[in-house]
């Protein structure tokens, strides 16, 4: 690895750490609270730094709602380029992706789903930067309408059970990183069961 593909890495590393010490505070704090200069004593680096990459609070914040979208829709479209034959287990995989993407971030899905933001100024700059207020909505619609075609699951309106499908797993993700004494034994079973009843309410009827 050269020089300057190291130094790029290592920014890139840096950046991360300020996004996610920054939505750690913007939940616990709220954003009147969130300062720059926390931010910066949370990583052990100087303002000046920060202001390196952001111009200001608000450039921050806004860029954490991006970014948690982005990696919501990076993960969605990797696991629909390694789709297999199976349309129900592609859907599966899809809700899979939702559930993971929100536990492994905790702090980031709570500061843009648990605060008023999205609500607010911040979210309509994050979508002129290019984040989508549908995060993978739009690879579960097709992922339904490709079940429907291949026979697989009942006819529906695709974009309302996307929809409905999403309300439910974010509810799953909200009560894991909420209630923090779930034992990964009962998570899993939670999981598991919702994906289960959620699929099989989909799956076409076979008449005997």
């Amino acid at each position: 690895m050269g020089i300057s593909e190291r130094r790029k890495r290592e920014k890139e590393e840096l950046k991360n750490r300020i996004f996610m010490a920054a939505a750690e505070l913007l939940v616990k704090e709220g954003y009147e609270n969130l300062s720059v200069r926390n931010i910066a004593k949370k990583i052990d680096y100087s303002p000046t730094t920060i202001y390196l990459y952001f111009s200001n609070k608000s450039e921050l914040v806004t860029s954490i709602i991006a970014k948690g979208y982005d990696i919501y829709l990076q993960r969605l479209n990797k696991c629909e380029e390694t789709y297999g034959e199976d349309p129900i287990e592609n859907l599966r995989r899809l809700l899979r992706v939702y559930i993971d993407v929100g536990i492994e971030n905790p702090n980031l899905y709570r500061a843009i789903f648990f605060t008023e933001l999205v609500n607010q100024f911040f979210l309509s700059e994050a979508l002129k930067k290019g984040a989508s207020s549908q995060a993978g909505l739009s690879n579960l619609t097709s992922a339904i309408e490709a079940g429907v075609k291949k026979g697989a699951l009942e006819k529906c309106d695709a974009e309302l059970v996307a929809q409905t499908l999403w309300s439910a797993v974010h509810g799953i993700v909200s009560l894991v990183v909420v209630q923090k004494d779930l034992s990964a034994q009962r998570q899993k079973a939670l999981i598991e069961t919702l994906l289960d009843t959620l699929i099989n309410g989909l799956k076409k009827k076979r008449i005997k």
